[in-house]
């Protein structure tokens, strides 16, 4: 049983792993379209937004679906916050999408919410790995909370200053992106 744990454990690494690689890769393509094309991608970025918050709660509603599956309890929180995180995502995403040009307008708002959530999920995934001992847990910590204050950043000054709003989101954006593509790597089965 402990050896059935053990790659269960090891296949949902591996899935979180290419989940979060492939949403760090999203990250930075979106933050480099809003950082160089500003007044043309405004609508065309919400569009992506809500395709990309549809797909990234599917997969995370899929993936914690067949995780609550697995015998392992390591395992059994784990898919109980990408099931919760999954229909909430997916939800934002099919709202957004149903309207877009509503979300035109609160747009950095949005990018301010997720980059800051963003920045919570990485201080929290830094906590669990210095718990047991990972060496990269402060490198983690400090581009979490460096992705938080990009998020409040976004929050602050949303409407007042859109030009800098839209150079912070595209580079808060490539920085998040990078930080997932680095936490991807940096997981090891």
């Amino acid at each position: 049983m402990a050896a059935k744990s053990a790659g269960n454990s090891a296949d949902e690494l591996t899935r979180s792993r290419v989940a979060t690689g492939v949403s760090g890769a999203l990250l930075v393509a979106l933050g480099i379209a809003i950082f160089t094309h500003p007044g043309e991608t405004l609508e065309i970025v919400v569009q992506i937004l809500g395709w990309g918050l549809a797909i990234f709660g599917a997969v995370e509603l899929v993936l914690g679906i067949r995780a609550s599956r697995e015998d392992a309890p390591a395992v059994a929180g784990i898919a109980q916050r990408r099931i919760a995180l999954g229909v909430a995502v997916l939800v934002l995403g099919i709202i957004i999408l149903a309207n877009p040009r509503f979300f035109v307008a609160y747009v950095f708002v949005l990018l301010g919410i997720i980059v800051l959530v963003s920045g919570v999920n990485d201080c929290v995934h830094a906590s669990a790995a210095r718990a047991i001992g990972a060496p990269f847990a402060s490198r983690h910590a400090a581009m979490g909370v460096i992705t938080l204050a990009f998020g409040v950043l976004l929050l602050v000054a949303p409407f007042s200053f859109a030009s800098a709003a839209t150079a912070i989101a595209g580079i808060a954006l490539v920085f998040d992106g990078v930080t997932e593509i680095v936490a991807a790597v940096q997981m090891h089965a």
